[in-house]
């Protein structure tokens, strides 16, 4: 990541621990990982 970037790390972890998005989302689709992306049904 580029060091410019850096500062989206901490921030999306804060985002994902204040709101729970995948608590109330109906579909989440994981993406870290291009050659395995993962669709995840509440």
């Amino acid at each position: 990541m580029p060091p410019a970037e850096a500062w989206t790390l901490e921030a999306c972890e804060r985002y994902a621990a204040e709101t729970g998005p995948e608590a109330v989302a109906d579909l989440v689709v994981r993406a870290d990982d291009p050659r395995h992306p993962a669709l995840l049904l509440s």
